[in-house]
């Protein structure tokens, strides 16, 4: 995507990929043009994610149940 196979379809190897949601693919396409191709850019995305489900799982569990829960 960050090379100009576009921003709307997914491509692998310049076949267009409809398998997968693109917001990943968006997502790690930024991350890449803001860090460079590196592995740590390739790995961001997931592991912010990651932390962001952990941190709403928290949340949730202490709004519905309490704190000792969440």
């Amino acid at each position: 995507m960050l090379h100009g196979a576009g921003w709307i379809t997914s491509h692998l190897d310049g076949v267009p990929y409809f398998d997968k949601p693109p917001l990943l693919y968006w997502l790690m396409a930024g991350a890449f043009a803001w860090l460079g191709p590196t592995e740590s850019a390739a790995r961001l995305v997931s592991g912010l994610s990651a932390v962001a489900v952990a941190v709403i799982t928290v949340l949730i569990g202490t709004r519905l149940a309490s704190p000792a829960w969440g």
